[in-house]
C-alpha cells in the first residue's frame, strides 16, 4: 500500500488540476469525497450511469488520472480495507442514483475515520460509529433519502416502502435515528432499520467492513433500537445511559415439578431396581413427530439401561417421519389423529389459520375406547407408562388414562403448548396443562430452558428442561472424525426470510481468499450448504460428521439438530449473541400461534397452599412481545442454549470466523464439547431415573407418601 501510494501521489498534482478543471473542490472533505467517487466510478463502470456520467464521466482521461489518484486514499485507509469495492453490488437496483452514490461514499468515509488504526475484531473498538449529532451533514443527507423513499412509497400502486432499496435505506434510518431517538421520528427510523435489517436469512451487513456493503453493523442497529425503547419506558432517563435488563429467573434444570401432594418425590434419587431384578417397562409414546421419542428411548437406554428393560411401542402419527426415526410403527388406532391434524384447519387465538386438533376431548374419549378394548389384554392395560411428544396438546389425549385408569404420563416437549390449538379450547387447554402438570402420576419436561420459560409464563406451572442429546446418532456410528478436513458445512437457514445467501458465500470466499494471500500456511477452506448435501442423498450424520466444522446460523430459539450435533462433538461455529434479536424469532416455537396466559388467579385457585409458596417469581419481561426487542435479548440472553453452552465457537465478522476455522484447535474443542456432553449424562440420569420414580410411585419417600 505504501509503494502505491508514493507512485500515485506522483499522480496527485495532475489529479488535482484536472478535477479543478471539471469544477470540483480541490481541499477538505470535498476533495476526498470526489477522489472516492471517481475511484468507484472505475471499478464498478458506473459511468453507464446516466447521473454518474453526466457528472463524473465526461472525460476519459480525467477519469483515468483520478481514478489513480484516489489510490491515495485507499492506501491511507488500507488497515480499513485493502480495496474498496464495486459501488454497484452495494446498493440496491433502484438506489443507483447521484444521491444515493453520495450518501455511500459519504457513510464508507465517515465510518474509515472513525475506526481508523482500529483490528475488526477488538472489542475496545467504539460499539458504534453512527453520527450522534443532528447537525451532522451525513444526517441531513440520511434524514433527506428517507423521505424521498417515504415519498415514493405514498404514491398510488407504489412498491412498498424501501421494498426496492433495502440495505440501502437500513443504512439511511440507521444514521437517522441515532441523534434523534428523544423524538417519535429516531425511535420509528431505529424500529424500521431493525425490521430490515432482519430481513436476511444469513448475517452479512457490517461484516469485516465489507467494502461492497453498508458498513452499519447488526450491533448498532441493536443498540439503536434499545435505546429507542428505553426512551419510550423511561423518557428523558434514557439521555443519561439505558438501563441493564432486568434479571431473569434461572431455569429449572433437572429438577422434578413440585405434586399435588407436594412430591415427596423431590430428591428421591435411588436406583429404580437392583441388579438382580431389573424393572421392565413397556412403554406407550405417540406424539406427531418420531424423532423426538426416537432420541428420548436412545438416551433412556444409555443411562437407565443396567437398571430398566425397556419395551418400547411407539405410534407417532404422523408416518411420514417413521422411516426417518426407525422406532414407530403404523396402528390404526393412532393413524387416524394424523389424519385428522393434517386435515383440519383450525383459528388460533392468535387470528391465523393452521393445521390442528378439533373438539380435543372428544378425540381423547375415542383414543381412549379403542386402546382399551381387550379389557385385561388392551393395549392401554399392558402398558407401563405413557410418553406424550410433540405437540403438548397431544398429551391431552392421553389425559383419560391418567384420570380412570391412574397410567403413569411422561412428557417431553420441543413444541410450544399453543401449537394446533383453535381459539375456543385455548383457555381449557392451559387450564388442564396446568393441572396436569402438577399431578403426582405426571412428570413433563422440555428440552430447552426457552420453552420451560415460556409454559411456565403461560400456566404458572414449573416445567424443568431434560437436556437433550444425541445417542439415537451415535448409534447409527456418526462421530466426529474429520476426514473432509478442508470442507466446512454451513446448515440450512429458515425460508421465512430473504435469501442472501450468494451475499454471504461471497463474504466467505474473498475473507478465504484474504487470508490465504497473507500466508501460505492457511488451508484452502471449501463451504459445503446442507442443501445441495440433501438433494445429493448424502446427508447421513455419518457424512456430517466428517467435516471440519459447521456454521450454524440459528432460525430459532431451540433445534433438535443442536443436541445431536453437540453430543457428536462436531466444532460449532455460530454468530455472536447480538445476532440473537435478528435470527431467532422465525420458528414455531416463538410463532404467534397465540399469546394467552392464564390469570394468575386461576393458576392459584387450582393449586395447593405449598405449591404457592414454591413458585418463582415472574419475569418482567414476555416471550410473546415479538416487536419488543427488548423483551427479546432478555429471554434470548437467558433462556437460550445456544447462548449458555460452553465451547461454541463465536464469531462477529467474517475474518473472525475464517481466522477462527483455519487456525483453533479443533480437535481440543471437538474433546471439549465430548467432555461436557458426559459430564451433563450424570444430572440426566439423575432426573429421569426421579421422574419415574415420581409417576411409578416407588422408593422409599414415595411409598410412605401413598
Amino acid at each position: 500500500a505504501g509503494a502505491v501510494a508514493a507512485v500515485a501521489a506522483a499522480a496527485a498534482a495532475v489529479a488535482t488540476a484536472a478535477a479543478s478543471a471539471m469544477g470540483f473542490s480541490c481541499s477538505g472533505r470535498a476533495t476526498d469525497r470526489a477522489i472516492m467517487r471517481w475511484w468507484f466510478c472505475g471499478l464498478s463502470r458506473s459511468c453507464f450511469v446516466p447521473g454518474n456520467r453526466r457528472r463524473i464521466c465526461r472525460h476519459t482521461v480525467a477519469c483515468v488520472v483520478l481514478f489513480l489518484s484516489g489510490l491515495v486514499t485507499v492506501a491511507d485507509a488500507a488497515v480499513w480495507e485493502p480495496e474498496i469495492g464495486r459501488l454497484g453490488a452495494s446498493l440496491d437496483e433502484h438506489c443507483r442514483g447521484e444521491e444515493w452514490t453520495s450518501f455511500f461514499v459519504a457513510v464508507h468515509e465517515h465510518y474509515r475515520d472513525c475506526l481508523r488504526g482500529l483490528p475488526q475484531d477488538d472489542p475496545s473498538s467504539p460499539q458504534s460509529c453512527l453520527p450522534t449529532r443532528v447537525s451532522d451533514p451525513l444526517v441531513s443527507q440520511a434524514l433527506h433519502l428517507v423521505e424521498l423513499e417515504e415519498e415514493a412509497a405514498s404514491v398510488e400502486d407504489a412498491a412498498p416502502f424501501g421494498e426496492g432499496c433495502p440495505s440501502s435505506l437500513l443504512a439511511a434510518l440507521a444514521v437517522s435515528a441515532r441523534p434523534l431517538l428523544h423524538t417519535p421520528r429516531g425511535r420509528w427510523a431505529a424500529k424500521t432499520a431493525f425490521q430490515f435489517a432482519s430481513r436476511g436469512c444469513w448475517p452479512t451487513m457490517g461484516f469485516g467492513f465489507d467494502p461492497e456493503g453498508w458498513p452499519v453493523s447488526y450491533r448498532e442497529v441493536l443498540e439503536l433500537v434499545l435505546d429507542a425503547e428505553a426512551w419510550e419506558d423511561f423518557g428523558a432517563e434514557a439521555e443519561f445511559g439505558r438501563r441493564p435488563l432486568d434479571p431473569m429467573p434461572p431455569p429449572l434444570i433437572h429438577e422434578l415439578t413440585p405434586s399435588v401432594p407436594e412430591g415427596s418425590f423431590r430428591g428421591d434419587r435411588g436406583p429404580l431396581a437392583s441388579a438382580a431384578a431389573r424393572l421392565k417397562l413397556r412403554v406407550l409414546s405417540t406424539g406427531n413427530h418420531a424423532s423426538f421419542p426416537a432420541a428420548l428411548f436412545s438416551l433412556w437406554r444409555h443411562v437407565l439401561g443396567a437398571e430398566v428393560d425397556f419395551e418400547v411401542a411407539d405410534y407417532s402419527f404422523d408416518n411420514r417421519y417413521c422411516s426417518l426415526a426407525g422406532s414407530c410403527s403404523l396402528d390404526d388406532r393412532f393413524a387416524w389423529i394424523g389424519e385428522h391434524l393434517r386435515g383440519t384447519l383450525v383459528e388460533t387465538c392468535g387470528g391465523l389459520f393452521l393445521k390442528g386438533f378439533e373438539d380435543i376431548a372428544s378425540l381423547a374419549e375415542r383414543l381412549t375406547d379403542s386402546l382399551e378394548v381387550g379389557g385385561q389384554d388392551s393395549l392401554a392395560a399392558r402398558s407401563d407408562v405413557l410418553l406424550c411428544t410433540h405437540p403438548p396438546y397431544s398429551c391431552r389425549l392421553f389425559w383419560p388414562l391418567v384420570q380412570r385408569r391412574d397410567k403413569p404420563l411422561l412428557g417431553f416437549f420441543g413444541g410450544t403448548l399453543e401449537a394446533h390449538v383453535p381459539a375456543d379450547g385455548a383457555r381449557q387447554w392451559l387450564l388442564d396443562f396446568a393441572e396436569m402438570a402438577v399431578h403426582p402420576r405426571v412428570q413433563f419436561a422440555a428440552i430447552a430452558p426457552f420453552l420451560a420459560e415460556k409454559m411456565r409464563f403461560q400456566t404458572g406451572v414449573d416445567i424443568p428442561v431434560a437436556r437433550g442429546f444425541g445417542f439415537h446418532v451415535l448409534d447409527q456410528g456418526a462421530t466426529y472424525f474429520p476426514r473432509r478436513h478442508e470442507e466446512v458445512l454451513v446448515w440450512k437457514t429458515s425460508n421465512e426470510c430473504a435469501d442472501n445467501q450468494e451475499h454471504f458465500d461471497a463474504l466467505l470466499e474473498r475473507s478465504i481468499e484474504r487470508a490465504r494471500s497473507e500466508s501460505d500456511a492457511a488451508p484452502n477452506l471449501r463451504f459445503v450448504h446442507l442443501r445441495p448435501l440433501r438433494a445429493m442423498g448424502d446427508s447421513s450424520y455419518k457424512t456430517i460428521s466428517s467435516f471440519r466444522a459447521v456454521i450454524l446460523v440459528p432460525y430459532e430459539v431451540l433445534l433438535m439438530t443442536f443436541y445431536e450435533l453437540y453430543h457428536v462433538a462436531i466444532p460449532l461455529f455460530l454468530p455472536s449473541i447480538e445476532f440473537s434479536s435478528f435470527f431467532y424469532y422465525r420458528g414455531p416455537v416463538t410463532y404467534p400461534h397465540c399469546g394467552m396466559v392464564l390469570d394468575p388467579t386461576d393458576v392459584s385457585q387450582r393449586a395447593s397452599p405449598d405449591l404457592e409458596e414454591l413458585r418463582r417469581p415472574h419475569p418482567r419481561y414476555s416471550p410473546f412481545a415479538r416487536d419488543r426487542v427488548t423483551d427479546r435479548s432478555a429471554w434470548l440472553e437467558a433462556y437460550t442454549d445456544w447462548n449458555r453452552f460452553p465451547h461454541l465457537q463465536r464469531f462477529s465478522s467474517m475474518a473472525g470466523l475464517v481466522d477462527k476455522l483455519m487456525y483453533a484447535d479443533l480437535q481440543a474443542v471437538s474433546a471439549a464439547m465430548r467432555r461436557e456432553s458426559e459430564a451433563a449424562l450424570g444430572d440426566a440420569a439423575r432426573y429421569w431415573r426421579a421422574a419415574f420414580s415420581k409417576v411409578l410411585r416407588r422408593g422409599p419417600a414415595a411409598a410412605a407418601a401413598w
